[in-house]
């Protein structure tokens, strides 16, 4: 008798050629990018002993990013999907070759791994939206939530390992042998990528490609301007962004090792537990949604509840009568719980809001409207990072975790009352 049971991804969309390998090639062009930044932020580190040198190598890969991403959402929509990325990976991996070699004769000054750092930036930039909006294509339209969920996973994943893999490797083959390992990986990637069939619709340029560029970005903008719930949907987790993002990188940090006063290890394992967090959602969101018929919208709306209230729980338990009362032990294990849950639980939005966007854009559009969610998420986060920095230095912990808590609180709930709105509207 067949079974009906549902896993945790689907196996049809497991079985489909092309998104199998469209994810393949994204996992291993991802983790090889992420590999090769942080192992050469530790070959700087390790030679100069400068954090300022260090954190310069990750900086310049996100900034390279931000600048980068609206216009490879329009050189998406132009060119052939399944081109960009062939080609994408072969340039990296013969241009990570040819590094190798130059380092082998001449050496690498941080000048030159700063400009490495950049041109793989540039890659990833225009490689994310291209893979991104190829989804849809080739995969059916009641699919995408399962398909985006397996894509979060392979995207967190890559993420996770990557910096893993770069510390591990870096201490066995050394800098050199990563650039080689990294080239090879590239390489790979880009003819399995080759046996790959992505529908594409030729682009018809006019004389002046440059009017047709900027003509082209506005359509994107205007589009999710005047789509009214695209355009809520993007506002309301933009902002939720500008909150969440740089409570995990710099809040999260700072309440274990100076609000906790505990140490390294303890933080790797709050880390940990967050990376898990992830990961279970990826598997899980998809499959929940499907089973239960749960629209987007509410997906949306009261993940972000949920979030704040996990956030909000964090802000009471380190209130200095209770952490006294309770023990910073306690404190850190219930801590590292609801680390784990807010992973799990934010996950939803990764998963429900691009489905959400690509489900209600035309594709030819796909390409722009997945660059502009892009540049908006990348620079929500070193603004928040700034803010933040600024405001533990000024606050009392606890109570920027609370005060943050409210406002997502609040986030969360006008969206849900602008979508009971929209549905009563719509009868």
């Amino acid at each position: 008798m067949k079974s009906n049971r549902k896993t945790a991804f689907d196996k049809e969309l497991i079985k489909n050629k092309d998104f199998f390998i469209l994810l393949l090639g994204r996992f291993i062009s991802l983790s090889g990018s992420m590999l090769q930044s942080f192992g050469f932020s530790i070959y700087v580190l390790e030679q100069t002993g400068s954090g300022y040198k260090f954190a310069t190598v990750l900086v310049l890969s996100g900034l390279t990013s931000l600048f980068f991403t609206p216009i490879a959402g329009v050189l998406s929509d132009w060119f052939n999907k399944k081109r960009i990325m062939v080609v994408l990976d072969f340039f990296s991996g013969f241009f990570l070759l040819a590094i190798l070699g130059y380092s082998l004769a001449y050496g690498l000054s941080y000048t030159e791994i700063y400009f490495v750092v950049v041109v793989l930036a540039i890659v990833t930039a225009i490689y994310s939206p291209a893979v991104d909006s190829a989804i849809p294509f080739i995969v059916a339209h009641d699919k995408l939530l399962s398909a985006n969920s397996i894509n979060n996973f392979i995207v967190t994943a890559s993420r996770i390992l990557g910096p893993i893999m770069g510390g591990v490797l870096y201490y066995i083959i050394q800098v050199k042998g990563i650039i080689l390992m990294n080239a090879l990986s590239f390489i790979i990637s880009a003819i399995m990528e080759l046996f790959m069939q992505i529908p594409s619709k030729k682009k018809k340029f006019n004389t002046n490609w440059k009017s047709d560029f900027f003509k082209d970005l506005k359509d994107g903008l205007l589009f999710v301007y005047r789509e009214k719930n695209i355009f809520v949907i993007l506002l309301f987790c933009t902002l939720v962004n500008l909150i969440i993002m740089p409570i995990g990188t710099v809040g999260f940090p700072f309440i274990v090792n100076i609000t906790l006063n505990l140490t390294s290890r303890h933080f790797g394992i709050s880390e940990a537990a967050l990376a898990i967090g992830i990961l279970i959602g990826s598997m899980l969101t998809g499959v929940i949604i499907s089973k239960f018929k749960i629209r987007l919208e509410k997906v949306l709306s009261y993940t972000i509840i949920v979030a704040s209230t996990l956030i909000l729980f964090i802000g009471l338990i380190i209130n200095p009568s209770i952490l006294q009362a309770i023990g910073k032990q306690t404190t850190f294990v219930i801590f590292t719980i609801f680390v784990f849950l807010i992973g799990m639980t934010f996950t939803a939005i990764n998963i429900s809001m691009p489905t959400y966007i690509q489900q209600r854009t035309p594709k030819e559009l796909l390409g722009r409207v997945v660059g502009l969610v892009g540049t908006l998420l990348i620079s929500t986060a070193p603004i928040g990072q700034m803010i933040y920095g600024v405001l533990f230095d000024a606050m009392p912990t606890f109570l920027i975790i609370i005060i943050s808590a409210l406002i997502m609180l609040v986030l969360g709930l006008l969206c849900r009352n602008y979508f009971r709105k929209i549905d009563k509207v719509n009868g």
